[in-house]
């Protein structure tokens, strides 16, 4: 089977698309797998999805290592700018 690079699925009424199974295959993801959307350019009407990763709650960079503090992460960047 070729790798499948794009299909075609409708938008419902809540605003949930289906991402076929062997594209999710493909990428290894299993259900109930983190989803991060974003959009760049709103002029080309692009959104791109990709597997989320954790990310530093203030700078959103992501680091190797993060300190996870109450609700998300920090990394040692930011654990460095808050000490001074």
């Amino acid at each position: 089977m070729s790798k499948p690079n794009m299909q075609i699925r409708p938008l419902d009424d809540l605003g949930r698309i289906v991402i076929p199974g062997d594209m999710r295959e493909l990428l290894g993801w299993k259900s109930g797998v983190r989803l991060e959307l974003s959009v760049g350019d709103t002029d080309s009407q692009f959104i791109t999805i990709r597997e989320a990763h954790p990310r530093c709650s203030l700078c959103w960079k992501e680091p190797e290592e993060l300190l996870p503090v109450a609700n998300g992460f920090v990394c040692g960047q930011c654990k460095e700018s808050i000490k001074k």
